[in-house]
């Protein structure tokens, strides 16, 4: 039987995440493929490197620390900075270094349409798919410009399945 997790998105939600895998890891659940989307994918790939929720609290703490120092700088146009939060926690790294299968998605502003990322560097994956329309310029990745993939899928539980899992459990 293989286990999927997959995080939705909303940045306060991004936080909540923590609190269901405490749950998951206090039972002895583990998770074999992973999927998220928006702040959901900071937890997604956090979990997929070996992160436990102790550590995932650690992190957050330290990025709400400085918050501050993000808006000084721009984070509220310029989604570079998510990239560079996420490398912090784990580093500049691709997703076939995970220790576990793990995917984002994204939109395609050129289409329209859903991006599954699963490939390259995971925090800029990840910065992509955190991209809110209006309040964080697109990601350019190849030849497209990716956004948010709420306004596409927001809990992409079918793409954990297409990984393979038997069952999925969904955090919102």
């Amino acid at each position: 039987m293989t286990l999927g997790i997959t995080f939705g998105g909303g940045a306060a939600k991004g936080a909540a995440h923590i609190g269901a895998i405490k749950c998951f890891q206090e039972n002895g659940i583990d998770f074999d493929v992973v999927t998220g989307n928006s702040a959901g994918s900071i937890a997604g790939a956090l979990y997929s490197y070996g992160y436990t929720w102790r550590n995932m609290l650690k992190f957050v703490q330290a990025a709400t620390k400085r918050k501050s120092i993000w808006f000084k700088y721009g984070f509220l146009y310029n989604s570079s900075s998510i990239e560079s939060i996420v490398e912090k926690g784990i580093g500049r790294i691709n997703f076939s270094d995970l220790h576990k299968p793990f995917c984002c998605v994204a939109c395609n502003l050129r289409t329209g349409k859903l991006v599954v990322l699963n490939s390259g560097k995971v925090a800029k994956a990840v910065r992509a798919s955190c991209s809110i329309p209006g309040i964080f310029k697109p990601t350019p990745i190849d030849d497209m410009l990716l956004v948010d993939g709420c306004i596409v899928n927001s809990i992409p539980s079918n793409i954990c399945r297409n990984m393979g899992a038997d069952y999925v459990y969904c955090i919102t």
